[in-house]
């Protein structure tokens, strides 16, 4: 039932997102795209955490570049917001920009090193 709940919440949030794009579009305003900037970013750090929770559910763990790519989606949506809105000052932007340095420098031997799908099958079986 508590799934339900949250489909539920998906579906009007989203619909609430759809009358966003439209608003933008029509009066094309700056602070409508701004708004519309930030709800389409959210939605992209709940995707990966969505994605993050059913590859925890299917393999019982979780693997590194899915928790550096839930991390990037969220530190590249501070910035955005940032930058738009015109509040950030420039040592939270480099100290933003060195995390993301660092969390790609995370990712790529994570990606590099990792067992291939077939190895992973192959361990289950």
């Amino acid at each position: 039932m508590r799934t339900f709940w949250r489909c539920a919440a998906w579906c009007r949030q989203t619909s609430q997102e759809g009358r966003d794009v439209v608003v933008a579009i029509a009066t094309r305003s700056a602070d409508d795209f701004k708004n519309l900037s930030v709800e389409v970013l959210s939605a992209f750090v709940f995707i990966e955490l969505f994605h993050s929770q059913s590859e925890y559910m299917r393999y019982q763990g979780i693997r590194v570049t899915t928790l550096v790519d839930a991390s990037l989606a969220f530190v590249l949506r501070e910035v955005w917001i940032g930058k738009y809105g015109g509040v950030i000052d420039w040592q939270r932007l480099l100290a933003l920009s060195a995390m993301v340095i660092a969390l790609g420098g995370v990712r790529t031997p994570a990606v590099v090193f990792s067992p291939g799908e077939r190895d992973v099958d192959a361990a289950q079986a």
